[in-house]
């Protein structure tokens, strides 16, 4: 299972990643960012009600 700062590193990349290319990214590139942000944010939220990664 990947740890929470993995997670988080993860998220961060996409979102600077995302708005960088926004302008260039076409209807069907900017709904996978957004599923992909979700999916990212919502195994964050997870590993955050479960306790975390201690690591952090």
């Amino acid at each position: 299972m990947r740890g929470l700062r993995e997670l988080l590193d993860e998220l961060i990349g996409h979102v600077r990643d995302t708005s960088r290319r926004a302008d260039d990214m076409g209807p069907s590139e900017l709904k996978y960012a957004q599923e992909r942000l979700q999916w990212l944010v919502d195994e964050v939220w997870r590993l955050v009600l479960e306790g975390g990664d201690e690591t952090l």
